[in-house]
């Protein structure tokens, strides 16, 4: 099983989890420059403009893949990671988006390994 996990976690989930990770940073970026005067109204840009982004992407990626519950954990994940990003760290912006990518990155890796276990 070791050998199992540890080969989709190279070819697989870690490619995977950091691409989505550098997506996560780009669209806290996009969040911070449109609104970065208050924390909770940055955070809820950000999410929005994630859920827009991961909507069109799975849509782009078939209709099978497809569901609001899909968009709307992944718009309300940003959303909490970006709020404790802001409470962390306001005065950059950069810096900011740079927290919430890795923030998000382990609680996107850990929620694929889970994922990956529970099918195994």
């Amino acid at each position: 099983m070791l050998d199992f996990l540890g080969a989709y976690l190279v070819t697989l989930i870690l490619p995977a989890s950091l691409m989505v990770a550098a997506v996560v940073f780009l669209v806290a970026l996009l969040g911070n420059y449109f609104s970065f005067g208050n924390r909770l109204v940055n955070a809820v840009v950000t999410a929005l403009v994630a859920a827009a982004l991961g909507a069109v992407v799975l849509m782009l990626a078939g209709e099978q893949h497809f569901t609001l519950p899909m968009a709307g954990a992944f718009a309300a994940t940003v959303f909490g990671v970006d709020l404790v990003a802001n409470l962390l760290n306001f005065k950059h912006r950069a810096v900011s988006a740079l927290i919430t990518c890795v923030l998000f990155w382990l609680i996107w890796g850990a929620w694929l390994v889970t994922l990956l276990l529970e099918i195994n």
